[in-house]
């Protein structure tokens, strides 16, 4: 989870290193926001992990929780 690439470079520094992991290890969400909007997308990143979704399905719902938040 990262700042919003609107106002960072972090985010784009973040996909050049994932790009060298193989297998699809690595998983980006650009959170679009800062401080608690992205804590609160971590705690439920955590959660769903929990619940034994996959990668691609906690960020499918990270990204449709971002968009619904504004």
């Amino acid at each position: 989870m990262f700042v919003g690439t609107n106002l960072s470079g972090t985010f784009r520094s973040a996909e050049a290193a994932a790009f060298h992991f193989d297998g699809g290890r690595v998983h980006l969400v650009d959170s679009l926001a800062t401080s608690l909007l992205t804590g609160l997308m971590v705690l439920k990143a955590t959660e769903l992990a929990e619940l034994a979704l996959s990668p691609s399905q906690i960020v499918e719902e990270l990204n449709r929780i971002r968009q619904q938040s504004g």
